[in-house]
């Protein structure tokens, strides 16, 4: 029975060998592949340190245009600025109303070609249009004027201001019957 039993005692032997070399393979692959931080294998160089990309929280804001338009006013004057100096949003048919736009650019020193309109509707029929070519350099005010001296039939108006041919702020405004009078203030 000792003929049989060394056979068997030295098959089992040479397994646990060959798998605990497996093992020891398995485990050598692992830590050679990944040292422990701060440690270089002997007889290696140091990797180059990684630079990742810096990390962003939200997208990048959309970059300020080089003119746009700040506010528009309605009014039956303007001064030497092109500020409104009647303002109103009530108006009589014989009066010629002004618009003031005011404008802004990104770069208070810099000259900024543009081209800034004004389209007067009734009843959302373009009943005028004026377009400007100008220069635009930090702040400023520039009016356009609509009349009709036979008089602007009664009812609800509107001025569409545009920047380059893209419209960027209206306002409505109201033509009052003759007899009943138009009121003026701001709105």
């Amino acid at each position: 029975m000792t003929r049989h039993a060394l056979p068997l005692a030295t098959a089992a032997v040479l397994v646990a060998l060959t798998l605990t070399a497996c093992k020891r393979d398995r485990g050598a692959e692992d830590t050679a592949a990944a040292p422990p931080p701060g440690t270089t294998p002997a007889g290696t160089a140091s990797p180059a340190p990684q630079t990742l990309p810096p990390a962003t929280s939200a997208p990048a804001a959309a970059p300020t245009p080089a003119a746009q338009v700040v506010s528009l006013e309605l009014g039956t004057s303007v001064d030497d600025n092109n500020k409104i100096a009647a303002a109103a949003s009530s108006f009589k048919p014989g009066d010629t109303i002004y618009v003031s736009v005011a404008t802004t650019t990104a770069d208070p020193a810099a000259s900024v070609p543009a081209r800034l309109g004004a389209r007067w509707s009734k009843d959302g029929q373009v009943i005028h249009e004026q377009n400007l070519d100008v220069t635009l350099s930090g702040t400023g005010q520039t009016a356009f004027k609509i009349n009709k001296p036979s008089g602007f039939p009664a009812g609800r108006y509107r001025v569409e201001i545009l920047l380059d041919g893209q419209p960027v702020q209206s306002r409505e405004f109201e033509v009052a019957a003759q007899d009943a009078g138009a009121t003026t203030g701001t709105g």
